[in-house]
């Protein structure tokens, strides 16, 4: 309340402001929207206060800027309903609801779009594992071990080919297999 009544007076002042004109009144203007940095260190925790007491203060020392019929009629709403014995009102409830349901559908939303990318990484991972494990399937289906020499005695090179001395048969003895022969050779 007091910022915008500050605001409104240095949109009104602005020639004045850091001019030989400038009052006191323009520098508490400015002032407010100032926030001063405390470097200092406390040996203990700080004290605990309540909100309202922090508005309370923020009020007192702002009340040059709520002059204002209005601003004092807000002021006084906000200190009602930061007391202490006053239950929250059901616009209240009704809107803490509606923050709390938002919050949790955007949550599960969330959680959706996690599992979906899970599932879609899980997926391609499962395709380049069958992938890899096809590309070994056809390396090995052309890729044989190998099998060790089988020597011949020099004395069977004697007698004619056989299958059980030689390990092949004669090339004369080999024939195109005919499933359905016919009478008539």
């Amino acid at each position: 309340m007091w910022r915008k009544v500050a605001f409104n007076e240095l949109v009104e002042r602005r020639e004045a402001v850091g001019s030989q004109h400038e009052d006191a009144r323009l520098r508490a203007c400015v002032s407010v929207f100032r926030d001063p940095i405390d470097m200092t260190v406390a040996n203990g925790p700080p004290a605990q206060a309540s909100f309202a007491a922090h508005i309370g203060e923020l009020v007192e020392a702002h009340r040059p800027f709520l002059a204002a019929e209005e601003d004092a009629a807000a002021v006084a709403e906000l200190r009602a309903r930061l007391h202490v014995g006053e239950a929250p009102t059901a616009e209240d409830d009704a809107m803490a609801r509606k923050a709390f349901d938002s919050e949790q559908e955007q949550e599960q939303e969330q959680e959706q779009e996690q599992e979906q990318e899970q599932e879609q990484e899980q997926e391609q991972e499962q395709e380049q594992e069958q992938e890899q494990e096809v590309q070994e399937a056809d390396k090995e289906a052309y890729a044989p071990e190998p099998e060790p020499p089988q020597p011949w005695p020099s004395s069977a090179l004697a007698s004619p080919p056989t299958l059980e001395l030689h390990g092949f048969a004669p090339a004369g003895s080999l024939a195109v297999f005919d499933p359905n022969p016919s009478p008539n050779p």
